[in-house]
């Protein structure tokens, strides 16, 4: 036993140089005295002991995480689809372009799984529900991807419309798998089906439905 426990505080440790030397000892102090003053120590350097995943993200992040700790919204989960919209538009707001806007959902994603790890790690929500967690968290990515490039193909195409209603239509995702058992985990692929409602063509560029649902992939 006390070989393990040396064991961990030397990978601790190593974490910690790691991460001091990322954000520096004044940001590194700070973060730290932050999350001890929380009652998160314990949490933080068994997550720093075992997951190099964490430890990147922690420096990545660690302006967003010392706020967020700060005003306690961190240890917080979302409890419906739309507050997990509100905080990735947050983030995103008016991207310039598509390599901006996908930089921005890379960060929600890693920030949000970070806060997942975390609160699973401190016990504020059990396995199941950081399972839950990490499938909303990927249905609003989704959301989000599949609204960007419909916007996106809008001016080149026009509205797609159904060939017998001449209802106006939109992309189906379909989650398979985890996903669609609302039961993600942490190293989950992700497997999705893209279909239409019905045949039909868009207002515009008249490209088939079969072609707008190809390209929006």
């Amino acid at each position: 036993m006390l070989f393990r426990s040396e064991a961990l505080a030397k990978t601790f440790d190593e974490a910690v140089t790691r991460l001091t030397t990322r954000i520096g000892e004044t940001n590194g102090g700070l973060l730290y005295d932050l999350i001890a003053e929380k009652g998160q120590k314990i949490v933080f350097e068994r997550l720093a002991s075992s997951s190099e995943f964490f430890v990147e993200q922690v420096a990545r992040h660690h302006v967003w995480l010392t706020n967020a700790l700060r005003d306690d919204s961190f240890l917080r989960a979302f409890q419906h689809p739309a507050e997990w919209d509100q905080a990735l538009e947050s983030i995103i707001g008016a991207s310039g372009g598509e390599a901006e806007a996908m930089r921005a959902l890379r960060i929600f994603r890693n920030r949000e799984l970070l806060r997942i790890l975390w609160q699973e790690a401190a016990q504020r929500i059990n396995i199941d529900t950081a399972f839950f967690q990490l499938s909303e968290l990927a249905d609003c990515c989704i959301r989000f991807a599949a609204g960007y490039a419909q916007a996106a193909l809008l001016p080149k195409y026009g509205e797609p419309f159904a060939q017998g209603s001449d209802e106006r239509q939109s992309l189906v995702v379909l989650a398979m798998g985890k996903l669609g058992g609302r039961e993600l985990n942490f190293s989950s692929d992700i497997d999705l089906i893209f279909a239409y409602p019905e045949p039909g063509k868009t207002r515009g560029g008249q490209q088939k439905s079969e072609e707008h649902t190809s390209e929006l992939q």
